[in-house]
């Protein structure tokens, strides 16, 4: 999962914690109990290749039928996770200074034991 939002040349992105950061992914591990999504938020130059993280950022995430059934903001490190049950979502993510990626990007919880990454 990674949108792009513009800032002033740069962007930022919804990024895996497994694949940019092993460490913090073994120290959290992917199959703890409920289901849902986790990751970072992250800021891209203009080239796509990362700058460092986004705190703050607002993630919002909603069912097919276009209801609200989530919401969380980044912490320092950009960390963001949701509880979310199995099923098809879209998300929006906002960030002071970038601009609003709301596009239809979309996820898919499937039924698990732990946190898709």
């Amino acid at each position: 999962m990674k949108p792009h939002i513009a800032r002033r040349g740069r962007s930022f992105a919804l990024a895996a914690v497994a694949v940019l950061l092993p460490l913090v992914a073994l120290s959290h591990p992917a199959h703890a109990a409920g289901s849902g999504v986790h990751g970072r938020v992250l800021a891209l130059d203009e080239n796509g290749k990362v700058e460092g993280v986004v705190a703050g950022a607002k993630i919002e995430f909603k069912n097919q039928g276009g209801a609200t059934v989530a919401q969380m903001t980044s912490g320092e490190s950009g960390y963001y996770r949701v509880d979310l049950p199995p099923g098809s979502y879209l998300y929006k993510v906002q960030a002071y200074g970038f601009k609003d990626e709301d596009h239809g990007r979309g996820i898919a919880v499937q039924r698990s034991q732990g946190y898709a990454v």
